[in-house]
């Protein structure tokens, strides 16, 4: 015996059926315009609460025809607004602009005169770069360049950059100190001190190149053991030696440091 069914019955059933099909499609069906493959989702590299993040970036440069090759590691400021974030990044790169350009010009005037080195890459421009764990409203990084051009070795240099995020800008060692207070003579009596004790050699290249001159103190950085100053090669030693650091304890600095300047960070 068939049952029968009431017509409108019979009638929800179908509809039902139809539109539950129709869902499936919908979610299974790609976008418009889309290849139906799922998208990466988006990850956020900040820290859970936010602020300010330096994003590690790199870029090479390969030029066949002049044998030479760049590798250059940076990083880029995020998390902040645009009014902190630009000088930063702009900062950094108008140094790696101008280290390339220099390297460029150094390569291009080497093959118009005819010289090469054999190898796959006969001239190479290497830029690496540190950050100190200072203090977040502090951002300390040192940068290391070494090109190589022909010759027994590369030729390193060395920049140091030091971020105010609440100014929104680089500082300069006088930003740090007290105007008039001797500062550089501080700086020098103590840099000289402890280079004299690793052995360098020669006194006068020592007092040369850490004495109280601002261009002996350009490089240095805010540490968590205290006020960094670093000295290139050949500043004070043969190559051979390498750069030389001297950690310069925060205490001895604090007579002469501004009371609202970036120092008084690492005073309290």
């Amino acid at each position: 015996m068939r049952i029968k069914y009431p017509l409108n019955l019979v009638l929800i059933i179908l509809l039902s059926a139809v539109l539950q099909a129709r869902g499936g499609d919908r979610a299974t069906a790609p976008p418009a315009g889309g290849t139906g493959r799922a998208a990466a989702p988006t990850v956020d590299m900040r820290p859970a609460s936010g602020g300010p993040t330096l994003i590690h970036r790199q870029r090479k440069v390969e030029d066949r025809a002049l044998k030479s090759a760049i590798e250059v590691d940076f990083p880029e400021l995020s998390g902040v607004a645009g009014a902190v974030a630009g000088p930063f990044n702009r900062a950094i790169a108008g140094y790696l602009d101008a280290e390339m350009a220099d390297f460029e010009k150094d390569v291009k005037t080497i093959a118009d005169g005819g010289g090469s080195v054999p190898g796959k890459a006969a001239f190479t421009l290497d830029i690496k770069y540190e950050e100190e764990p200072a203090d977040r409203a502090v951002i300390s990084l040192r940068f290391q360049a070494v090109s190589y051009t022909g010759g027994a070795h590369g030729v390193p240099t060395l920049r140091t950059f030091n971020y105010d995020l609440t100014r929104g800008r680089m500082l300069a060692l006088d930003d740090l100190f007290l105007p008039g207070s001797g500062y550089l003579k501080i700086l020098a009596d103590r840099c000289i001190a402890e280079l004299r004790t690793l052995g360098l050699g020669d006194d006068d290249w020592i007092r040369r190149g850490a004495g109280p001159e601002a261009e002996n103190y350009a490089d240095w950085n805010f540490t968590p053991e205290g006020f960094q100053v670093t000295f290139g090669i050949y500043q004070v030693a043969p190559y051979a030696a390498g750069r030389q650091e001297v950690v310069v304890p925060y205490a001895a600095l604090r007579p002469f440091a501004r009371p609202d300047g970036p120092l008084a960070l690492f005073l309290r």
